[in-house]
């Protein structure tokens, strides 16, 4: 078995390897692990990976090639149990996509970022019809604020619970940091009364670069990773994809950051069309996404996520407030990604972010 350096890339993720690849006659396939430590932990965690296991069946009895397929053992079982000493070994196996993870491409071609929008407007498209009552059927994960453990924390639709606990520390840190993210968040609440009213659906929520395969034809392979899944507002699904797009280590320039992300709506809104408050709400859900990821490393400050926050979403923020040109604000950072976005998708109606 080979170790998948996905789970190793310390750009993003530094932890010990919990999915290897497994080379077989047949094929490749994924070999996960999830450790529990606690016992009280055990029926949440089976609930999580049993519903996660439903929901990528789900995909694949509809005929959807972009996420991993599930298999079960000799009994049926997708989750197989191994006691080893205290701990309880959770084990499943699932197809391995094969193609290499878009944060290690280096300058990907526009396209390919409009490739994305269609295989995450794809998978949207089809999970809309998903029922945990039909398809999930005793699975206990409260799905509603995420599936396992703090899983909540990555639900946009609770962003503001999820800073009202990170943003003490982001102060210690910064107090400038804490008061940036203060007017994002005054930006956010003017518009809650537009997000309230949105449709909800079961999203996958974590579409950064890490769970995106990209093939040798620079196509989308798949999107992986579904243990993050969601019932939230449908748009969120894309804010968390947009926005990752627009980051990069070497900080690119607006122009070139606003253009990937509109790609991936484009490609998005020719699946999945978007509704006018969605278009008009998109960008203040893109910002909070960073904004929580940003303050959440602050909270958890071991050693990767500090070289994250420094070099991926601190640069980002501060640059929506500082670095650009002709005494330009954040808000006129909001209505010009907007206005482009109207523009883009024939949205011809809205007022400026007040």
């Amino acid at each position: 078995m080979t170790p998948l350096l996905g789970e190793q890339y310390d750009e993003w993720d530094v932890r010990e390897c919990k999915t290897w690849c497994v080379e077989t006659p047949g094929g490749k396939y994924l070999f996960k692990l999830a450790t529990i430590e606690e016992a009280e932990h055990l029926e949440t965690a089976l609930s999580g990976l049993y519903f996660e296991n439903a929901m990528l069946s789900f995909l694949a009895n509809r005929g959807c090639s972009l996420s991993p397929r599930v298999y079960a053992d000799k009994n049926n079982n997708t989750v197989v149990q191994v006691q080893k000493g205290e701990q309880v070994l959770l084990v499943r196996l699932l197809s391995y996509t094969e193609g290499q993870i878009l944060i290690k491409l280096t300058s990907p071609p526009l396209e390919l970022f409009g490739g994305l929008g269609v295989a995450v407007g794809t998978i949207n498209l089809i999970m809309r019809d998903f029922d945990p009552d039909t398809f999930a059927v005793g699975c206990k994960a409260d799905c509603g604020e995420g599936a396992l453990f703090d899983g909540w924390i990555w639900n946009l639709d609770l962003a503001k619970k999820a800073l009202s606990i990170f943003l003490p520390e982001t102060a210690k840190y910064s107090n400038t940091r804490k008061e940036l993210v203060d007017s994002f968040i005054h930006i956010y609440d003017s518009l809650a009364q537009t997000i309230s009213g949105l449709r909800e659906q079961y999203i996958h929520s974590d579409c950064h670069p890490m769970n995106v395969c990209i093939s040798n034809s620079n196509t989308i392979a798949g999107i992986i990773d579904f243990g993050d899944v969601v019932k939230c507002k449908t748009v969120n699904e894309l804010a968390t994809c947009a926005a990752f797009a627009m980051l990069e280590p070497n900080q690119m320039s607006w122009e070139i950051a606003k253009e990937r992300a509109l790609a991936i709506v484009a490609g998005y809104h020719s699946v999945l069309p978007l509704t006018a408050p969605e278009v008009e709400v998109l960008f203040s859900l893109m910002v909070m996404k960073i904004c929580v990821n940003a303050c959440h490393c602050d909270y958890r400050p071991e050693e990767d996520k500090r070289f994250i926050k420094e070099k991926y979403y601190w640069p980002f923020l501060t640059r929506l407030a500082s670095d650009i040109p002709n005494g330009v604000t954040p808000l006129a950072r909001f209505d010009d990604f907007t206005a482009a976005l109207r523009e883009r998708l024939s949205f011809n109606r809205g007022k400026p972010i007040s």
